[in-house]
């Protein structure tokens, strides 16, 4: 995807001045999807600070958003946000000199390839400082303040977990989806957000180099990888401007798992090629399938109201079991089956998406009625039971029928 489709498809789609007197503070954003988010950020009003390892990177990255904003809106900081020093002087430049910041964004990474056993050991450690002990110091510095103002959003750019390969990057990653979603439980009743975002599969310096490595393992060239994954490449400015716009949804996704591209399609910005979206079935859909997926949507969103009124114990039980299921928690998945009802309103819908969502709630369902039988002890009640989720299995085949029909293809 070019420069110039991108630019076409975001156009006049970031709002303006909605982060009008907002504090951003986003590390890793001296290059990559981080900068696009920083610019994108200031476009929508905010300031930014750019907490950037690499000094040089850094101003450069400020001298571009500040050229094309027109003003100082962009202010570099050079410093290793594994070091408790370094990390209090960040502090000490951005209270000082900005102000407590509104907006925290945990994007620096460090990527190190190898299988689990031959990776060194340094390269755990420094993954480690990079990806959590890094947003800790961060969030011990400057969670204080956006509880005390009640008001603030703390994102954690992750990845799409455990991969051959890239375990010093992975399993940190996960940890940061763990510290999220901990941090949304703690921060209940706030008006603080907390949620992880994935930028997805980007062409980033960094991931170019990662994914150079990971396809000799899988005897593959980079393009040949590239070209096995080409349907789930976003192009960088399309992630950045996600992570962005992501913060405006701050309270909805609150500890979940979203990703950049359900971000924009939630803001009605086309993310597949030309191709891609003239594939897409809403015109091909009879009432009956359509009525059939707006019962799933409501099926679904009951039971989440259900869980959200068991105790904290029970709550943190369910979100588990169905992380582990599904990949993702409740809240995301719910965000997803909302963007595919949108995209069958406004007519983007994508067959695929629509036959991997309701194949994976089928899944769920089918072992929710496996666990029936073994913990529900009254008779009557677990033949009931098995028969609202043998209702709701049903209607998901009949969905997915339809969507896996050769015409749908």
């Amino acid at each position: 995807m070019g420069t110039t489709e991108t630019g076409d498809r975001l156009g006049d789609r970031i709002p303006r001045n909605v982060l009008d007197g907002k504090l951003a503070v986003i590390t890793g954003a001296g290059g990559g999807i981080g900068r696009e988010a920083a610019a994108v950020l200031v476009q929508m009003g905010a300031r930014v600070v750019i907490a950037e390892l690499d000094e040089a990177k850094g101003q450069q990255t400020c001298r571009w958003i500040n050229g094309r904003a027109g003003r100082e809106m962009a202010w570099s900081f050079a410093v290793d946000i594994g070091s408790a020093e370094q990390v209090d002087r960040l502090v000490r430049f951005v209270t000082t000199r900005l102000g407590e910041p509104d907006i925290l964004i945990h994007n620096a990474a460090v990527v190190s390839i190898g299988a689990v056993e031959e990776v060194d050991p340094e390269d755990w450690d420094r993954s480690y400082r990079v990806h959590l002990r890094g947003p800790v110091l961060l969030l011990g510095a400057f969670l204080p303040g956006m509880k005390k103002r009640n008001a603030g959003t703390v994102v954690f750019v992750t990845s799409s977990g455990a991969a051959p390969w890239m375990g010093a990057y992975e399993v940190f990653k996960a940890a940061q989806v763990e510290l999220a979603q901990t941090l949304a439980a703690e921060l209940e009743d706030t008006g603080v957000s907390a949620y992880s975002l994935g930028p997805g599969l980007v062409r980033t310096a960094t991931a170019r180099e990662a994914i150079r490595t990971i396809a000799g393992y899988m005897g593959l060239t980079e393009e040949a990888f590239y070209r096995m994954n080409e349907r789930h490449i976003l192009d960088v400015r399309l992630a950045g401007a996600g992570l962005a716009l992501s913060v405006l949804h701050g309270p909805r996704v609150h500890g979940s798992e979203t990703s950049a591209i359900q971000i924009l399609m939630d803001e009605g910005i086309p993310v597949g090629s030309e191709e891609d979206q003239q594939d897409n079935a809403e015109g091909l859909l009879p009432p009956e399938i359509r009525d059939k997926i707006h019962q799933v949507i409501q099926v679904f969103d009951e039971q989440q109201k259900g869980w959200s009124q068991r105790n904290l114990f029970e709550r943190q039980w369910i979100r588990r079991d169905f992380h582990r299921t599904m990949g993702q928690t409740p809240e995301a998945f719910r965000s997803d089956l909302e963007a595919l009802d949108a995209a069958m309103v406004r007519g983007t819908l994508e067959p695929r998406t629509a036959a991997e969502r309701m194949g994976r709630l089928k899944g769920y369902y089918l072992r929710q009625k496996a666990l029936l039988q073994s913990y529900e002890r009254d008779l009557k009640t677990r033949q009931a039971h098995t028969e609202i989720l043998e209702g709701w299995i049903d209607d998901l085949e009949t969905i997915n029928s339809f969507f896996e029909t050769p015409s749908m293809d």
